[in-house]
């Protein structure tokens, strides 16, 4: 809680390119999650999070990938 969280990057190749939700479930608070699959932003309450990933594009493709997130409290 109140640390950056280290930027990652999802990746699923496709033409057109890929664009990425949450599917089901929710970021952490204080998460967010771009477009272009990253995952970025500083946590702001403890919990564990599991939350699924959706990469998709305009003829129908779609793949996704389950995540779980710890977010400990801060010293």
């Amino acid at each position: 809680v109140g640390t950056a969280f280290p930027s990652y990057s999802f990746v699923a190749n496709g033409t057109p390119t890929p664009t990425y939700s949450v599917g089901s479930g929710a970021l952490p608070a204080g998460l967010s999650l771009s477009s272009v699959g990253e995952l970025s932003g500083t946590p702001t309450a403890a919990g564990a999070f599991t939350f699924t990933v959706l990469a998709s594009n305009t003829i129908g493709s779609v793949s996704s990938a389950t995540v779980s997130i710890t977010v400990n409290q801060s010293p």
